[in-house]
């Protein structure tokens, strides 16, 4: 949604928009800036961070019409959960949790595997199970009624978005005036979930 203002402001940057779950190598890849969420660990580039991210356990009102809500992350056992299989290993995410400052995860089991962040929350508001979801795409469902938040007291909140670029001592003006613009417009947003 950033782009169309963005090439108004600037004409002259040429956007080549590549969208893919892979963990890209900023060097090998040949990619300016990457756009990225969770922890990261690389120590070769700058990582400026967006917004901080939740991960929300939500399901829908009609999910909810047939299921009691779980109270403790112990209980999705007694629930049909929406996983997702990371792109890059292939294995299935573990849901992460926190509590008292102590960060847990839990595997889930369900009838359905997405390797997508969109299809997750699209299963989850069509009442096939609870999916855990970032804060940037549930918070509006939240906000509509089209999901409920569960398990409030144990969001996971150690993850954030972050824009990313190499450390370079002269970096080119269309890298610069990219990533002020979008962390300027990302920051503005309120992206979180609020109890």
């Amino acid at each position: 949604p950033l782009l169309p203002e963005f090439a108004r402001r600037y004409p002259s940057v040429t956007i080549d928009l590549h969208l893919d779950d892979r963990f890209a190598d900023l060097v090998e890849d040949r990619v300016d800036v990457a756009i990225r969420n969770g922890r990261l660990d690389d120590r070769n580039m700058i990582a400026r961070q967006l917004a901080p991210m939740q991960l929300i356990v939500c399901g829908s009102p009609k999910y909810f019409a047939h299921h009691p809500k779980p109270e403790t992350p112990d209980d999705l056992s007694q629930h049909r959960c929406i996983n997702f299989r990371l792109a890059e290993t292939g294995r299935i995410f573990p849901w992460e949790f926190e509590s008292e400052g102590n960060r847990f995860n839990r595997s889930v089991t369900g009838g359905l595997i997405v390797n997508d962040a969109e299809a997750a929350c699209l299963a989850a508001l069509r009442g096939m199970g609870l999916a855990q979801i970032a804060s940037y795409q549930a918070v509006p469902h939240i906000n509509a009624g089209r999901l409920i938040p569960v398990l409030i007291d144990y969001i996971a909140r150690r993850r954030g978005h972050y824009i990313c670029y190499l450390d370079r001592r002269h970096l080119p003006g269309r890298i610069r005036v990219f990533v002020d613009f979008v962390c300027s417009r990302i920051r503005a947003r309120d992206l979180l979930l609020r109890p």
